[in-house]
């Protein structure tokens, strides 16, 4: 059973090229502008010293092409993660 924000997979009308591509919309730059951009994220995390054995990227993109990066990161390494931005936010002088 689908949601009502997704196509019914199953059903008789549903085509997937009105679901998966839009002529003229460039899904590769924004799924390789998703790649790149994990691959900054990861080698900025091990630059901090920050394990990233653990974490698992994926690139995607939104309908509008738009690059997206969907992570995967083990609670500890979520709250190392958090700890980094804090203390950056602190010396930003942008701490609540």
């Amino acid at each position: 059973m689908s949601s009502p924000d997704e196509p019914d997979l199953g059903g008789p009308d549903f085509d997937p090229a009105d679901h998966l591509w839009t002529p003229g919309i460039g899904y590769v730059d924004g799924w390789c502008d998703a790649t790149d951009a994990a691959a900054e994220l990861v080698n900025a995390l091990e630059a901090v010293g920050i394990d990233t054995t653990a974490i698992t990227t994926r690139a995607d993109t939104s309908p509008d092409g738009t690059g997206l990066l969907r992570l995967t990161l083990p609670a500890s390494t979520t709250r190392q993660l958090t700890t980094l931005a804090k203390v950056a936010a602190t010396r930003l002088r942008r701490a609540n």
